[in-house]
């Protein structure tokens, strides 16, 4: 995933300066979810990149932390629910 983001990236001549993690690519490579290597902290807080059409800018926080987030989507799957 972190390469497929890398390339897409690239396509779209954008960049991340600080150092990123990968951790879900969706929507035909035109989103994904990171979070930032830098921030210290145990549970990171879970940012999007979206290459065109969001009004919030191309990357952005999610406002949760990425174990919320991994949360959120067990809880869906345990609900026979499409967490996708």
């Amino acid at each position: 995933m972190q390469e497929m983001a890398l390339e897409d990236l690239a396509d779209y001549e954008l960049s991340i300066p600080r150092p990123f993690y990968v951790v879900d690519v969706y929507n035909a490579h035109d989103q994904f979810l990171f979070v930032y290597l830098d921030e210290g902290k145990d549970n990171p807080t879970l940012y999007e990149a979206v290459f065109e059409g969001d009004p919030r800018g191309w990357v952005h926080s999610l406002d949760c932390s990425l174990a919320g987030f991994i949360g959120s989507q067990l809880s869906s799957y345990l609900r026979s629910e499409n967490p996708f």
